[in-house]
């Protein structure tokens, strides 16, 4: 590879570990429920009112084992190979609702999407806790662990994250 590193809103989940070596964590993001406005599920308050809706995610998120043991949907849950195809079924009709980590859902609603964030999923094992990639057993992770720390220390990485994130994360909390 020509890169030492990846940083893009990867989760960090013990099957991806077996492949590749993780930094500590250095953000921690719910996944969240998207439908258009018009949807029989914007008003939705609870996970329970999913089970009968068609819910896409993107292939190798944590977003569909949450699906699965949070709503436990009556429909196969569609998955899809990134979030443009889910965010596009979901313009198309195809499906009710996409579940993506709450930035992202965030994101979809203002830019992309005539939808509405309808809420967070209780955080559980299957939320996404992010981390840098780095190939397996690489003594990079040592450096970086060490740059999240002086940064967490510091008080750096909290203000980066209420800075960007924070105003950007507030949506209810389902249950």
């Amino acid at each position: 590879k020509d890169y030492d590193f990846a940083l893009n809103q990867i989760s960090i989940t013990p099957a991806r570990e077996q492949a590749v070596t993780f930094s500590d964590p250095y953000y921690e993001a719910a996944n969240a429920i998207l439908v258009l406005k018009d949807s029989e599920f914007a008003d939705a308050a609870t996970l329970a009112e999913f089970q009968d809706a068609k819910i896409g995610v993107q292939l190798g998120t944590t977003a569909q084992t949450q699906v699965e043991s949070q709503i436990a949907p009556t429909q196969e849950i569609a998955v899809f190979d990134d979030t443009t195809a889910s965010t596009q079924a979901l313009k198309n009709g195809q499906i009710d609702a996409i579940v993506t980590d709450l930035p992202t859902t965030l994101y979809l609603a203002a830019v992309e999407v005539d939808g509405t964030v309808v809420g967070q999923m209780p955080q559980d094992a299957a939320a996404d806790t992010w981390g840098l990639v780095l190939e397996k057993d690489n003594a990079l992770v040592s450096c970086v662990n060490q740059a999240i720390g002086a940064l967490t220390e510091s008080g750096e990485l909290l203000a980066i994250e209420n800075k960007w994130m924070t105003e950007y994360t507030d949506a209810p909390l389902l249950s």
